[in-house]
């Protein structure tokens, strides 16, 4: 994903990074490096010049990403609710290149206590800088459950669920390439990258246009209740 977004940088471009979500730079469950290692390594093979800004509100896991990150002078992580990533970007220069990553182990949700995604600083932040790509990795499962409790208790109806083919008008970015879905241990993902120029599928390997029959077919299931799917995989099997 991230290699994708360094391609459109131009000589002398500083490329930003936000990490909204980083966690310790280590997935423990799967044994592998999380989204900031895999940033910093593309980091230091691809760019030149570039910045990163990772937060982390648990102490301990923030501590052992500081430690991972080996102090370099380009990293910083912040222990602050991320939604105060957009503190920082008002300090980028209008043309400003980069990469916003979500990667929350659940859905694109803020709650009125104010825990979850910063929804309304990333559509912010997006508007101002059209050149910054939106890196998304998001649970489906936990969606489905969530929209199954919608249905069945309509009161809950203030927590606003975006679907799948709304966030490019909601962010401004009205192209992009969303992937197959993938398992990993009792959660479906499915990943998206938008951007306001245009991308060329690599169906190949795993990603399509927004607009494309495999795009609706991944939006189809991503409304279903977690029952819903349960039959439809199901009934797939069995014909």
């Amino acid at each position: 994903m991230f290699s994708m977004s360094m391609r459109i940088l131009y000589p002398g471009d500083t490329y930003y990074h936000f990490d909204l979500n980083a966690g310790s730079g280590w997935n423990d469950e799967y044994g592998v490096p999380g989204t900031p290692l895999v940033f910093l390594e593309l980091a230091q093979k691809h760019l030149r010049r570039w910045k990163a800004m990772f937060f982390e509100l648990d102490n301990a896991r923030a501590g052992e990403l500081e430690t991972r990150l080996r102090g370099r002078p380009n990293c910083r992580v912040e222990m602050l609710d991320n939604r105060h990533f957009m503190e920082w970007a008002k300090g980028m220069p209008p043309h400003a290149v980069g990469s916003i990553v979500i990667d929350p182990n659940g859905w694109l949700y803020r709650s009125r206590t104010g825990a979850g995604v910063p929804v309304a600083e990333i559509i912010e932040c997006c508007a101002r800088f059209p050149r910054m790509d939106l890196i998304m990795n998001l649970n489906l499962r936990h969606y489905r459950l969530m929209r199954g409790d919608l249905k069945a208790n309509p009161e809950k109806a203030h927590r606003r669920l975006y679907r799948l083919e709304e966030m490019p008008k909601l962010f401004h970015r009205p192209h992009g390439l969303i992937s197959d879905r993938s398992n990993h241990g009792h959660g479906q993902f499915v990943r998206m990258i938008l951007r306001s120029a245009r991308m060329r599928p690599y169906d190949a390997m795993g990603w399509h246009l927004l607009d494309s029959p495999e795009a609706k077919e991944i939006y189809r299931l991503a409304e279903m209740t977690t029952e819903e799917g349960d039959v439809a995989h199901a009934i797939g099997r069995a014909i």
